[in-house]
């Protein structure tokens, strides 16, 4: 009966760890380091941690959740905002920027639910404003500190607010967007070799939450370490995916956040490894799991090698990938594709050899896209693979230069109608 009923539990366990897919993967049973961490709210976050993060809210005419009370406001063309920051059932909260002196007269003014109660305060919930430029936010930015509910805890969580005109090809007509950039990390020391090293959480999708499993760059969290000693943290370096398995200072490591970024744990870890091989000119790609973030170089200096490359096992999705040519006159051209769902599938087994499927060919596709006047149209060539990915522009690596664009358009007996030089940008 013993036996029967340990192997029910140990199926159990397995159909568990498929279901996850990170099923090759062995747990640690190596001893903890548990470290603390405090929240770092100073100036210059981007220059600390060596990129920026951001949360972008889009204008709305009214709040889209139930506010208690509002300010008696000067506009009557006030724009709202709504950010959504740590894990409670009510995670919303409400920003208005008004203009104090009139419609028309200019907005000069935010008001911030700080506590997130539904309630705008007239008084400890109004702050000053200049509306910035999107390159410029920085240098008009409003700094605000929420009290975010994360668990069962209320964290301080800063960043810097700033409103500014915009418009793109998703966005036609100009509008007032806003941004919540710089937000609060999480610092402290941990011991890596029998060295201390100083270490930050950073809540790299701005949500509020510091242990979300990176997806891709910006989805997801990111931990680092100043493994030179000199006070910052570098982005090539010193910055890992906070994923299931993080190769630190070429040793492997499990670092686990508590939601609210007070607590670290970390163990050695011994992960299992399988082997890509890349057909085409993939020169790198991005894989994500639930629980694990990994890119894959498939060139070495001047050479495709096209595997095998070694990776950690699991069951992934294909995130981004990056592919390379040469031309007649020897110049490389590189094109970048994402994918806004699910990827292709690569499934990585222990000391077993997977092929990354071939994207080529790559097909233009061009989209029709509606402006602010009515009788205009925009036009946006999309370079598209069989996977539903898009991929950016070519680019070229000397001077990144692009070659000139032209626009054909025939009439459905074959007649050229129009034909014109296109720019870039």
């Amino acid at each position: 009966m013993r036996s029967l009923t340990a192997n029910i539990l140990l199926f159990a366990w397995v159909a568990l760890a498929l279901a996850s897919g990170d099923a090759a993967q062995p747990e640690n049973a190596d001893s903890t380091q548990t470290i603390h961490l405090e929240p770092f709210h100073g100036p210059e976050i981007s220059k600390l941690i060596s990129f920026g993060n951001c949360q972008w809210l889009y204008p709305l005419n009214e709040p889209n959740e139930t506010l208690v009370s509002e300010p008696a406001y000067g506009s009557s063309q006030r724009v709202y905002y709504a950010a959504r920051y740590g894990d409670a059932t009510d995670n919303i909260y409400t920003f208005v920027i008004d203009e104090s002196g009139g419609t028309g007269t200019g907005f000069n003014t935010l008001y911030a639910d700080l506590n997130n109660d539904n309630r705008l305060d007239p008084s400890s919930e109004k702050f000053p404003l200049t509306l910035s430029g999107l390159t410029t936010a920085e240098e008009r930015n409003v700094h605000l500190m929420l009290s975010v509910r994360v668990g069962d805890k209320t964290i301080p969580y800063g960043f810097n607010f700033a409103a500014f005109r915009y418009k793109d090809e998703n966005h036609p007509i100009e509008k007032i967007h806003a941004t919540c950039r710089e937000s609060t990390v999480m610092v402290g020391e941990a011991q890596f070799e029998g060295k201390r090293y100083k270490v930050a959480l950073v809540d790299l999708n701005c949500n509020g939450l510091f242990n979300d499993y990176e997806q891709g760059l910006f989805r997801g969290d990111r931990f680092l370490v100043d493994l030179k000693n000199d006070g910052k943290f570098e982005y090539d370096e010193e910055s890992f995916p906070y994923a299931q398995y993080s190769k630190i200072g070429g040793k492997w490591y499990t670092v686990e956040a508590s939601p609210d970024g007070g607590t670290v744990h970390i163990r050695s870890a011994r992960p299992t490894f399988g082997t890509v091989k890349a057909i085409g000119r993939v020169k790198s790609v991005g894989l994500s799991s639930p629980r694990q973030f990994q890119r894959l170089d498939f060139k070495n200096g001047l050479d495709f090698k096209n595997g095998p490359a070694q990776a950690l096992t699991g069951v992934y999705q294909v995130r981004d990938i990056t592919l390379e040519i040469t031309d007649e006159q020897g110049r490389w051209w590189n094109t970048e594709g994402s994918y806004r769902q699910k990827g292709p599938p690569l499934s990585i087994e222990p000391n077993q050899e997977a092929t990354l499927g071939d994207t080529l060919p790559l097909a233009i596709q061009v989209a029709v896209l509606a402006t602010g006047d009515p009788n205009v149209i925009d036009l946006e060539p999309r370079i598209t693979d069989r996977y539903g990915g898009t991929f950016r522009t070519l680019l070229c690596n000397s001077g990144r230069y692009q070659p000139p664009a032209s626009l054909l358009i025939r009439d459905a007996e074959g007649k050229q109608v129009v034909e014109a030089d296109l720019k870039y940008g």
